[in-house]
């Protein structure tokens, strides 16, 4: 299947949209996540913490190479990626880019190390807006969409175990300050499993200027 070009590609992002994965049948389910890139300066300090994390955390983390703030995830197919897209971009266009502000590190069962953000109402209402496409997701799928109540910016996935407490606890101690403007909206999806491939970008939405 063809490959479109990027418009709007976000820095430290992939630049090809791919709509059709090799070998994969169409009606695979899929895992999908909408999310925002730190961009700007910021994002370049955001991975170079990520390296950082890389080089010191202890074996065995889930380590996010390019971390992002996730908004949803839900499953899907490919079937569904074109309305998906129109009706996304759709939202984006009628919500205005806004900046984020990090604030320190924090931790969750979640999301076991992440960077806090310290005004959540901008993802709120681009949230409550993109909730549109839910029925259309519900109707074709066979997973319900899960928002994002409390938007963090992900380092460290998944739950900590004991011999990680001390060196989280540390990162907890130290402080992180930095902000972007947030100009993109972008949707991913999960590689096959057990494979070691990164996520794919299936689309970036520019927010509206």
């Amino acid at each position: 299947m063809q490959k479109n070009s990027l418009i709007t590609p976000v820095s430290g992002v992939a630049a090809t949209i791919k709509h059709s994965t090799p070998g994969m049948m169409i009606t695979d389910r899929i895992q999908y996540k909408l999310v925002v890139f730190p961009e700007g300066e910021a994002g370049k300090t955001v991975r170079e913490l990520a390296k950082e994390l890389m080089r010191e955390a202890p074996a065995g983390m889930c380590i996010h190479k390019k971390p992002y703030v996730a908004v949803a995830a839900f499953e899907g197919n490919e079937l569904m990626e074109p309305t998906l897209i129109r009706w996304i971009q759709r939202v984006c266009n009628s919500h205005y880019r806004f900046t984020v502000w990090f604030n320190n590190f924090g931790t969750s069962p979640a999301e076991c190390l992440h960077l806090r953000i310290m005004d959540a109402a901008p993802f709120l209402k681009l949230i409550s807006g993109l909730k549109v496409i839910e029925n259309y997701i519900h109707s074709n799928s066979t997973g319900k969409i899960k928002w994002s109540a409390r938007p963090v910016c992900s380092l460290v996935s998944g739950s900590a175990e004991a011999s990680w407490f001390e060196f989280i606890l540390g990162k907890l101690r130290d402080e992180f300050h930095a902000s972007f403007r947030s100009c993109s909206l972008v949707l991913l999806k999960s590689p096959e499993e057990g494979s070691d491939a990164e996520d794919e970008v299936v689309n970036v939405f520019p927010l509206y200027p």
